[in-house]
């Protein structure tokens, strides 16, 4: 006996099939992060400000809330800083980073990079930026490069977010550190 396939198995099979392949492309969560987050938040901006004033603007792809913790994770972060009078006075780039709000501690983690208005670059796996001493410190590698090519490099270092003020242990190369900005 031959069998026929009428419209209407035919229909059915299809749509059977087609569900199938729809259940199997539902999107999952990978990261560990992202499933024990309370709240994940996309395309953060966050004004960080000690008295009244904003000394810098922080922004990420990707924030991760825990229930009980001050601590903020972050994903593709940038943070721009000001002076006391509103000017930007440099720039932090990084993959990672970490904001404590009680203590308005920001630690920044996997190719931190600050750049300073005038074109200084520093360049290091990780820093701590603390809020109220407007000071950035770091206990790794580091090359600073000068807007006219000059290099220096160390182990080790605090400055504030423009680069103006410099203080290393461990370092050599030469530096050609511009005035304090108000």
């Amino acid at each position: 006996m031959k069998r026929s396939w009428s419209p209407c198995r035919v229909a059915l099979l299809c749509v059977v099939i087609g569900c199938a392949e729809e259940e199997s492309a539902v999107p999952t969560m990978t990261s560990p992060m992202a499933n024990a987050a309370n709240q994940i938040m996309s395309g953060v901006n966050f004004s960080l400000v000690t008295a009244g004033v904003r000394q810098a603007t922080l922004l990420a792809d990707t924030a991760f809330f825990f229930q009980r913790s001050d601590s903020i994770e972050l994903r593709a972060v940038k943070t721009e800083f000001f002076s006391r009078i509103g000017a930007k006075t440099g720039t932090l780039t990084a993959r990672e980073g970490t904001y404590r709000s009680k203590r308005q501690q920001m630690e920044a983690r996997g190719d931190v990079v600050i750049t300073s208005e005038d074109g200084r670059r520093l360049t290091t796996p990780q820093i701590a930026y603390d809020q109220h001493t407007n000071r950035i410190t770091s206990d790794s590698a580091w090359v600073m490069t000068q807007s006219n090519g000059d290099v220096a490099r160390g182990v080790g270092f605090e400055t504030d977010p423009n680069l103006t003020f410099f203080d290393c242990s461990n370092c050599g190369g030469v530096f050609r550190v511009p005035p304090p900005q108000p």
